[in-house]
């Protein structure tokens, strides 16, 4: 998605991703298809695709953003277009990202590094993941770490569990100031591993007036003591109608896909002016409601040759990829439809019709693997 932002005002980047869809590469200039977890590799081909001191831009995406000292190596004679390796560090973790909470009097779910006294009621987040693969209700299993020492940030954390659906707030920080484009709803897919895995999102969040003051007012609170720039999002859920705030995403997310159209040269552009400094230009909102869902392979298959894709279909992989079970396929949009998408629940009826369509069609011309 940040690939398509770029080009939208005329930037064609080199691209590190663990994917390579074909999307992405007719959106970029070069492009190199990597495990982001091997450093070395990834740290090699940093250096290939910007040479330091070439005056090269870095910007990062989801997966790298947890690792500040690997962002502070890849910045090495570039210019860093997104938060520092040091407020990364602070936001990313969880001891001090509460405490910062705390010094901001800002609501959070009761959160601790040690395992409670009874597992039910709780969630134990591993440290290091993304998108929800590290969530799961507690189990005995979390309760003694392998290595018998007390968690710590490579482990994970403990945090009370709040039904109800996770939301969040995209917005671009500049000058101790954030702008705050929309307010989502976040859905995911749910598996005996991972029963929160991100699956995608929609806008237009059904809060209160008070609701969205109290989550502009957090993010104002967190920008200004931070000094966050560029895109960002802010994670929460409702508690008996309280903002309580999950996590912060310190760079950009991708809920960006929903308001991305809103601006001639797309919310990048917007991203890299804020980094810069530059004042961010004013936009409006239009008030539809946009949602996307991120298709999951239900096996294991290969991309069929000459299988046409729907418009509506983004991160297609390449015809004869591999996909593994349970592995992100394609993401879906609510685009290039006649009917009036009025809500977040229509807007899901939609995506599933599409999503069971395509699976449908690749069923009858994939190939499974066995």
């Amino acid at each position: 998605m940040m690939a398509r932002s770029l080009a939208r005002a005329g930037i064609r980047a080199n691209a590190i991703d663990r994917f390579g869809d074909a999307d992405l590469c007719a959106y970029v200039n070069r492009h190199v298809r990597l495990d982001l977890n091997e450093e070395q590799a990834l740290q090699q081909t940093v250096d290939l695709l910007a040479p330091p001191g070439c005056g090269h831009g870095l910007i990062i995406g989801s997966g790298v953003d947890m690792y500040p000292q690997r962002v502070r190596r890849f910045a090495e004679g570039r210019t860093l277009l997104g938060n520092s390796p040091e407020i990364l560090a602070q936001i990313n973790t969880p001891s001090a990202f509460f405490e910062l909470l705390d010094r901001l009097s800002i609501a959070y779910p009761e959160t601790s590094c040690l395992p409670p006294v009874n597992a039910d009621g709780w969630l134990f987040k591993r440290g290091c993941s993304e998108g929800g693969k590290g969530v799961a209700f507690c189990a005995p299993k979390h309760l003694v770490p392998t290595d018998n020492r007390a968690p710590n940030i490579s482990y994970g954390y403990f945090q009370r569990y709040i039904p109800g659906e996770a939301m969040s707030a995209l917005f671009l920080a500049h000058a101790g100031r954030a702008q705050v484009f929309g307010f989502n709803t976040l859905w995911c897919e749910t598996t005996p591993d991972t029963p929160f895995l991100f699956a995608g999102a929609v806008s237009c969040a059904d809060l209160t007036h008070a609701q969205r003051d109290q989550v502009c007012d957090y993010i104002e609170r967190i920008v200004a003591a931070c000094a966050l720039v560029g895109l960002n999002s802010l994670d929460f859920v409702l508690d008996q109608g309280r903002v309580r705030v999950l996590e912060l995403n310190p760079r950009p997310s991708a809920t960006l896909m929903l308001y991305d159209e809103l601006l001639p040269e797309g919310l990048m552009w917007m991203h890299i002016q804020a980094c810069r400094g530059n004042v961010a230009q004013a936009w409006a909102k239009d008030g539809r409601v946009r949602a996307f869902r991120i298709v999951y392979a239900p096996r294991a298959m290969i991309v069929p040759f000459g299988f046409s894709w729907p418009a509506w279909c983004f991160d297609r992989p390449d015809a004869g990829a591999r996909i593994a079970g349970n592995e992100p396929l394609c993401t879906i949009t609510t685009q290039h439809t006649v009917l009036k998408i009025s809500d977040a629940a229509s807007a899901a009826i939609l995506l599933e019709q599409r999503a069971l369509a395509l699976l449908a069609s690749l069923g009858d011309c994939s190939c499974a693997i066995n």
